[in-house]
């Protein structure tokens, strides 16, 4: 059974024990005494708004104080964004002391707002149109310290200033919900701290404590709705200085405040950070119901604005978050976002950087999203491929990336010391300058890189080809991790091994040389305006020479033989040592040249023109006679 206080329990409750009998007389008592209350406090409730002041005609006369906030609203919602110039200047701020005298000066927030609306194109972030909607006699008057003129109210100069200034504030954080504009947060954050320094002067009191504070809480608000998502840490400065607030030294500090406080936490926060505002009409139209600058006094206060519709925000609410993922490891890193905006008639397309994870403007407003990070391949989001975003962001908005080899992520290398350290102290391997621990490790999070780097490069070498084998080695090493090409490592690593190996047994991978070989001597001739070679010119031609001067050497002894063989003697017996020299010098079949009739050898002219008559190139021909004339 709930607790009740002593005084429904009766006498007989409170001081003996209670018997079953009690305990249903109890119920009783409870029950009717529960009814008569909540009869009570409806019929307080009915009594209350029959008064005149809470009725939208009195006689024959409509209250403006009832019907005014909510026309002023419908008129800026009906011409939103329509420039309409005539509408907006009946929502300009009075200009005189008379006409100040007749409008409520709460009621002036409303109209700058709706004014804001009307005109939405041409709100701008700066201080100068903030303050363009105060007239020359508001501040003039507004928070004087020394007042001199009796025909002066003080209070309505100061309470208007407060509430102009804090509708235009109003309008500017709607026209910039979510996006994080950095001119329109300075500008707030300014007129933040404008009235936390008037809230502590004597001048306050023209105003009044509650007034400002009401202001300051929809400029708090304003501030939250632009940074919506971004969990920035001066406006939760802002937020957690104002809500400690509580003691009795604050008096004007009522329910409302906390809940404006607590729906700007909210809203820096919004969906974990992974949520956002949008611009459009009905989004604008539900964000003006949900943050209605009128806050209430108690939580069950919802005589001027209905709580529940605090809530709508929601409708404004859409996912614009891009975070990047490594498609190889799958861990969420950063990357760099250049974002392109459309040309306006406000604006010139312009374009600035941006660190992902981070929230996107709307894309409505965008042209291009582009990466060109050093560090990752590069994604490019036009037109074209416009639905690919969409759907990104709409699936949880990871943007899956590529990382290039040879880079290290930026959480593990911000500023790219220890890549380029790697690059070096991998040539120091092989230098023999270095014997570190794994600097691979440093270069590339691939596997295959460090592998090849404790297996091939870190022993030191033994004689001098293996050193230049080494530096071949490392040279591959480095193209291949920075082009992505892991996967050409054992290829080209088999092909620098071709010199190790011997042609007299298989001449294969001789002839797999003299492919690529051929390959690159007709890029060569085809100029620089083609796409390079994956593999260093200078490396291969030098792989040539060596095989060559491999070759030629291994057959110095066997020079009769390839004078025999060019003869077509049949008495010649062929060795081993000279296939490799027929293959890597393109020779044809025997009998080449002839001998005239009485002779037993030619002069170099004579054997000359007869291997350029078979065909031979002139650089074949200048190595058989050198070999020959030896």
């Amino acid at each position: 059974m709930p607790w009740l206080p002593a005084w429904h329990w009766g006498s007989s409750c409170s001081a003996r024990a209670v018997t079953p009998a009690d305990s249903r007389t109890c119920r009783w008592r409870t029950s009717s005494t529960t009814t008569w209350w909540v009869a009570m406090c409806t019929s307080v409730q009915q009594e209350r708004y029959k008064f005149p002041c809470y009725q939208i005609r009195e006689g024959s006369s409509v209250n403006v104080d009832v019907t005014s906030p909510g026309a002023t609203l419908a008129l800026g919602l009906m011409f939103f964004d329509s420039g309409n110039t005539t509408v907006a200047d009946h929502m300009s701020a009075p200009c005189t002391k008379y006409s100040l005298d007749n409008v409520r000066p709460d009621f002036l927030l409303l109209r700058t707002l709706s004014k804001g609306l009307i005109l939405w194109s041409d709100v701008c972030p700066k201080k100068e149109w903030v303050e363009g909607h105060l007239p020359e006699i508001i501040t003039q008057y507004a928070f004087s310290e020394k007042p001199v003129e009796d025909n002066v109210d003080y209070e309505t100069m100061g309470q208007a200033y407060c509430n102009i200034l804090a509708g235009a504030c109003f309008c500017l954080g709607l026209k910039f919900a979510g996006s994080a504009n950095r001119e329109a947060f300075e500008t707030l954050h300014y007129y933040t701290k404008l009235f936390l320094s008037i809230q502590k002067k004597p001048v306050s009191e023209q105003a009044g404590k509650n007034t400002l504070e009401s202001c300051l809480m929809v400029t708090v608000l304003s501030l939250a709705l632009v940074m919506a998502g971004t969990g920035n840490l001066v406006v939760l400065r802002i937020c957690r200085y104002l809500r400690c607030r509580v003691s009795q030294a604050f008096p004007y500090v009522l329910y409302g405040s906390h809940v404006a406080l607590h729906m700007a936490v909210g809203l820096l926060f919004l969906g974990g950070g992974k949520l956002t505002l949008n611009t459009t009409a009905f989004s604008v139209a539900s964000m003006i119901c949900a943050f209605f600058p009128r806050f209430p006094i108690h939580s069950s206060d919802n005589r001027y604005h209905l709580q529940a519709f605090r809530h709508l925000y929601v409708f404004a609410v859409e996912p614009r978050l891009v975070i990047p993922v490594d498609i190889n490891t799958g861990n969420m890193v950063y990357v760099t976002l250049t974002v392109r905006f459309k040309e306006t008639e406000q604006y010139e397309g312009s374009e600035y950087t941006v660190t992902a994870p981070c929230n996107l403007p709307e894309l409505h407003l965008l042209e291009s999203v582009n990466m060109r990070d050093t560090r990752y391949w590069p994604i490019v989001i036009e037109a074209e491929n416009w639905g690919l975003l969409k759907q990104v962001l709409e699936k949880g908005g990871h943007l899956y990336v590529r990382q290039k080899a040879g880079c290290l992520p930026y959480a593990l290398d911000p500023k790219g010391y220890k890549t380029t350290f790697a690059r070096c102290a991998i040539k120091d391997l092989v230098r023999g300058w270095l014997s570190g621990s794994r600097v691979s490790e440093s270069f590339s999070e691939d596997p295959v890189i460090s592998k090849v780097t404790e297996c091939f490069l870190r022993p030191r070498a033994q004689g001098r080809n293996e050193l230049s084998l080494q530096h071949s080695f490392c040279k591959i090493l480095m193209k291949c991790t920075l082009c992505e090409k892991t996967d050409m490592l054992s290829t080209l690593f088999d092909l620098f091994l071709t010199l190790q190996k011997d042609f007299t047994k298989c001449t294969l991978p001789l002839w797999q040389f003299k492919l690529l070989s051929a390959y690159y001597q007709g890029w060569l001739r085809l100029g620089e305006d083609r796409k390079g070679p994956f593999v260093y010119t200078d490396s291969i031609f030098s792989l040539e020479h060596a095989i060559t001067s491999k070759v030629d050497d291994d057959l110095m002894e066997g020079r009769q033989q390839v004078l025999a063989y060019l003869e077509g003697s049949d008495s010649a017996f062929l060795q081993a040592s000279l296939f490799p020299f027929l293959v890597l010098h393109d020779l044809p079949g025997p009998g080449v040249i002839s001998l005239p009739e009485g002779s037993d050898r030619l002069c170099l002219p004579e054997m000359w023109l007869q291997l350029q008559a078979a065909g031979l190139a002139a650089d074949v021909v200048t190595v058989l006679l050198s070999l020959l004339q030896k």
